[in-house]
């Protein structure tokens, strides 16, 4: 029961369950349950709802009906002041979508059409109808997770329920995700279960890869899959190249009940899913769709393993069955390898219980290229660089294009680096365009040579935007590595010898020059064009080249900014094609608010005149909006372009700019009671208690803030990063307020920001507190990446060498982190 709030909702994965009844807490181990609720302490009014429908139900109690066979973490129970919309799927299951009456219930309207959406398209893709009386889905204001998959009652946080004309579309797109995930769980997590802890892998990382397949056949036009391999594969292939953040998909021992949540994590989810849509392409789309509904259809109502899967999957491979949906309106391929020889549970054998994943090389040689894996390097390791094999059996797919030709495609299983030194592949045409994993499928990283990339970009615009964000992702991430341990060229292989320099850095200048010309506007390719040109803007400050980096950035962005300026005063563009009940502005620029908040922030730190003179305009006209209750919200700049401007005022304003944005910030903040991720509705808030600290006269800001937790973690950041000397301490102090303490996202945004600012690092650090020198230490080898914290890894071996410099040299600081780390440092 939440305090002051009269609800009551229960979650009990995956070991909870036990405390709820005596049960086994397995998923292989399932039961039937019959749930009796009394009423006598429940005021009247309050909806009471459970897995199943209510059998009996007086005055005194109520009695559901006895659930399916099902594994007891799936039990559920709400008890809430609730209203809902009802519809239905063909009359056989009734379908309600429930949320707290203080809501109006327009809100729950399209997430209503999402689940019916679902519950249709799984039932056609699997071939099994949902064998329940009702699907319930549930929005709460507080939830441990996010959403949970329930049997007949999906449990979801109330802002990934509400769905509105003013819903940002980065939200509307995580909630058609997040439903297409959960229900998808009633086919394969509930029906068919996992039968052990060890490879919620499988069961998680499928799910993920369903709801992109069900998110593209809904709304096409989002061109989706670039959202996967952005946001999904890339991240991953970040974490499971450092060792303190990855680990094997599948434990090498079973886990213990105190370990088994800490595999419901990130590498688990979305590498599971990259190995999932790997193995898709691999084998095709009807081989695999096959297989899963042999699978499903094995092991219905009761538990299965990897091997049950693979060997669904292998007998697929020996049928000829039309797929449940065409290939094309789920944007997956049919073209698989030569099934004849290919072995499912053995190719998949290592994927699943080895970290890390491969680089591929790829060169001309007479007559054709020549390809060869290696272990992906690891950015955090200060040792010398050394190529280690890969054991990896890896399938790509090899895009050739001819002049006056059709593209052709074929795909290849590259061997373990142990078994062939190089794999030949001979070209028709020895001028011929390659491109390695043009779809992004594969789960590696690709590096071209000098011959073979400038023929890719010389038909730079004609390539798909999967193809063209593939090849930002892949030259920036190893141009990342090579950074810290390319420099040992010696230890590379000797056709591999980049001259003047970084062959990879030479690559990324190209690409951009490409991408300039082409006049880029696709969200994802600009996004990671943009990451790319801020990081080598950072890695060239106070270098004699800093000048013409700048020069170069700006060459390469210019473009964009009528668009940006677009963005900044439109409403977000219309994506839903009017399938979730409401219709919205169409938007004229391209751009997003948060692709063009990047591309402002890369133009302004480029020193781009232009963008800094807009960037003060519209800071001013954001903060006077703010300032005047009565201002209407068309006549307000969008808060997401308008926070990046403020941050360009920052990096090159004064104190009057550093204090406009901390107002901002402190107006942006959360109430400790809500979730980092959820937007945040609030009118008339005033800033903080600012007594703590020397300030200009506070300001009262209103409106309604839609996302507060990026927001914030921009203005923080920003803020931190401030060239200023004598706001120093006042960043320090900031890192010891409470509200920090117990705010994770705060404490990451504040230290990356810290990290940025080299001048006053060691002024900042010693006035820190602990638990953000703590985190310090964390973030600073895996800057530029996504920081995971691993608690049980050496730490002092991993310090990032900027930090690691400050505190060796500062005897006062290392004293402040030998008195102050006890109390956060496992012990």
């Amino acid at each position: 029961m939440r305090q002051g709030t009269p609800t009551l909702a229960t979650h009990f994965e995956p070991l909870k369950a036990r405390a709820f009844l005596p049960c086994f807490d397995h998923p292989s181990i399932k039961a039937r349950f019959r749930l009796t609720v009394m009423k006598k302490w429940i005021p009247k009014g309050f909806v009471i709802l459970s897995n199943t429908n209510p059998e009996e139900e007086d005055a005194e109690r109520v009695v559901f009906k006895e659930t399916p066979e099902m594994c007891s973490y799936l039990l559920c129970l709400v008890i809430a002041k609730l209203h809902w919309v009802e519809s239905s799927v063909d009359n056989r299951i009734r379908l309600r979508v429930y949320i707290p009456q203080s809501v109006p219930l327009d809100n729950a309207k399209g997430c209503l059409m999402l689940v019916q959406k679902a519950v249709i398209f799984y039932e056609k893709l699997f071939g099994q109808e949902l064998r329940l009386e009702k699907l319930d889905l549930v929005g709460l204001k507080a939830l441990p997770p996010i959403a949970m998959e329930n049997v007949g009652c999906l449990a979801f946080r109330l802002n990934y329920v509400i769905l509105n004309g003013k819903t940002p579309v980065s939200r509307v797109q995580r909630i058609v995700r997040l439903v297409a995930h959960e229900v998808s769980h009633h086919w394969f997590g509930n029906s068919t279960s996992i039968n052990s802890w060890c490879i919620v892998w499988l069961k998680e990382g499928f799910a993920r890869y369903l709801e992109y397949l069900f998110t593209v056949y809904l709304f096409p036009s989002w061109d989706y899959w670039t959202d996967f391999a952005q946001g999904i594969s890339d991240c991953a292939k970040q974490m499971d190249a450092i060792a303190a953040s990855t680990h094997p998909l599948e434990p090498a021992s079973p886990p213990t009940p105190s370990s088994i949540t800490d595999s419901f994590d990130f590498i688990t989810y979305n590498k599971g899913a990259s190995i999932v849509r790997m193995l898709a392409e691999t084998v095709g789309w009807s081989v695999f769709s096959s297989g899963v509904r042999i699978f499903l259809s094995a092991h219905k109502d009761n538990s299965a393993t990897v091997t049950d899967f693979c060997n669904a999957l292998q007998t697929a491979c020996t049928l000829t069955h039309p797929p449940p949906f065409p290939p094309s309106s789920l944007g997956v391929t049919d073209t698989p390898i030569d099934l004849l020889t290919f072995r499912v549970e053995e190719w998949t054998s290592l994927w699943r219980t080895a970290p890390s994943h491969p680089v591929v090389f790829v060169r001309v040689v007479e007559g054709g290229i020549a390809m060869q894996q290696f272990l992906v390097p690891e950015p955090t390791r200060q040792v010398p660089f050394e190529v280690q094999p890969s054991l990896f059996t890896l399938p790509i797919a090899i895009k050739l294009h001819s002049a006056n030709a059709e593209p052709t495609i074929h795909t290849v299983l590259l061997p373990p680096t142990a078994t062939a030194t190089e794999y030949f592949m001979p070209l028709p045409d020895p001028h011929c365009t390659v491109i390695l994993n043009p779809h992004c499928a594969s789960f590696c990283r690709v590096w071209y040579d000098s011959q073979l990339f400038p023929r890719i970009l010389r038909t730079y615009s004609s390539h798909p935007s999967l193809t063209r964000l593939g090849l930002f992702l892949d030259c920036f991430r190893l141009l990342s590595v090579s950074s810290i341990q390319l420099q040992q060229q010696d230890r590379l292989p000797s056709w591999w010898k980049p001259r003047g320099h970084t062959g990879l850095e030479h690559q990324l200048y190209q690409l951009l020059a490409a991408f300039r010309d082409a006049r880029e506007t696709h969200n994802n390719v600009v996004s990671a064009a943009a990451t790319a040109a801020l990081d080598i803007l950072h890695r060239s400050q106070g270098e004699s080249c800093e000048e013409g980096v700048r020069r170069a950035v700006v060459g390469y962005f210019q473009h964009l900014l009528p668009k940006v300026k677009q963005a900044a005063w439109q409403e977000e563009w219309d994506m839903c094609e009017g399938q979730l009940g409401f219709e919205r502005f169409k938007a004229d620029s391209d751009l997003s608010p948060a692709v063009a908040g990047m591309v402002l922030s890369c133009l302004g730190s480029a020193w781009h005149s232009e963008t800094i003179v807009f960037s003060r305009d519209l800071r001013d006209k954001l903060m006077e909006s703010m300032s005047h209750a009565d201002t209407a919200e068309s006549d307000r700049p969008d808060l997401t372009v308008a926070v990046h401007a403020v941050k360009v005022c920052v990096q090159h304003g004064g104190e009057k700019d550093w204090w406009d944005a901390w107002h901002l910030y402190t107006w942006t903040q959360q109430p400790d009671d809500l979730e980092d991720d959820e937007p945040l509705p609030v009118t008339n808030v005033e800033p903080r208690d600012l007594s703590w600290m020397s300030v200009h006269p506070p300001v009262t800001l209103h409106g309604r803030v839609s996302q507060g937790y990026q927001l914030r973690a921009t203005l923080l950041e920003c803020l931190a990063a401030s060239p200023h000397i004598h706001i120093a301490q006042n960043v320090a102090k900031l890192s010891q307020k409470p509200s920090l303490s117990h705010d994770t996202s705060d404490i990451i945004s504040l230290c990356t920001g810290i990290l940025q600012n080299t001048a006053l690092i060691d002024q900042v650090l010693l006035a820190s507190s602990a638990r953000v020198i703590w985190f310090l230490i964390r973030l600073a080898p895996s800057f530029g990446s996504p920081l995971w914290l691993d608690r049980n890894e050496g730490y002092w071996q991993n310090m990032g060498a900027p930090l690691k410099t400050v505190i060796r040299s500062n005897v006062q600081i290392t004293r402040a982190i030998i008195d102050n780390l006890k109390a956060v440092l496992p012990q």
